[in-house]
């Protein structure tokens, strides 16, 4: 069917003229006027809008999203060939260092040798049976006792000790001062002489005094080596003395000299 169709409103032709149009299976035909000239070996072909060959059109902007969805799509094909490529490449190289790194599988009859130990002479009955003795261990010594843990001082009777050690033993040794501490003690344990230091210390025989410092005994100031000679000697377990020394002088007493230390000789009661 002939349709005469003209240009839509705002459609420039790229020839100036007239256009008769013809519409067979939604495609526009025309010929084309030029200047009132007719040019039939020229046809026009524009398609409708929206139909393409049987097929609806698109617009520029799904064009352009179908152009980026194949481009997307390829190259994503793309990617995972070159991932495939890749794995593929590391298999192979983990299979070579396998290969490279496995021992060498030894043959049926080296795996059979075996070696052998021979087994080590038996003990004879005697040596095993006999087990090492353990040393004996030295009897345990009791440790000695207090000699004088029977007595009983008071403050007194430490203040009088010190006194008498300040005058007797002041410029001896610390031993010589404590072994003059002894005496007395000794002393007060023999059955010969009192068994208190006041008594033991200003006992006399007749006119003349045990211990010669005894009418002056209290004008002495004692300091602490002369206290500390006196517990020494009350507390002390090992002492320097024997217990039956009961005299101490700068010349010896009677022949059974016990100990000299330092300018006294101390003297047994026998």
């Amino acid at each position: 069917m002939k349709h005469e169709q003209s240009a839509p409103a705002g459609y420039r032709p790229r020839f100036a003229g007239t256009m008769k149009l013809y519409l067979v299976r939604h495609k526009e035909y025309g010929e084309l006027t030029v200047n009132g000239v007719n040019k039939p070996g020229v046809r026009v072909y524009r398609a409708r809008r929206g139909y393409a060959g049987g097929r609806q059109t698109m617009t520029r902007q799904e064009r352009r999203k179908r152009r980026r969805q194949r481009r997307r799509r390829m190259q994503a094909g793309i990617l995972l060939s070159l991932v495939l490529v890749l794995g593929l490449i590391i298999a192979l190289r983990a299979g070579k260092e396998r290969e490279t790194l496995e021992p060498e599988i030894p043959l049926a009859a080296e795996r059979q040798k075996l070696t052998y130990i021979a087994p080590a002479p038996a003990l004879p009955e005697t040596a095993a049976e006999e087990t090492p003795e353990e040393p004996e261990e030295p009897p345990v010594e009791p440790e000695p006792e207090n000699r004088y843990a029977e007595l009983h001082f008071s403050d007194e009777d430490v203040y009088i000790l010190a006194c008498l050690v300040y005058h007797e033993a002041r410029g001896e040794s610390f031993e010589g001062q404590v072994a003059v501490v002894e005496v007395v003690l000794n002393r007060m344990l023999s059955d010969y002489f009192p068994d208190t230091v006041e008594e033991v210390v200003f006992q006399k025989y007749g006119d003349v005094w045990q211990f010669s410092p005894a009418p002056y005994l209290y004008s002495a100031e004692p300091d602490k080596e002369q206290y500390l000679a006196v517990h020494t000697a009350i507390e002390e377990r090992e002492h320097i003395l024997s217990e039956d020394t009961v005299y101490f002088s700068t010349a010896p007493y009677n022949e059974s000299v016990d100990m000299i230390i330092g300018n006294h000789y101390f003297c047994k009661i026998f």
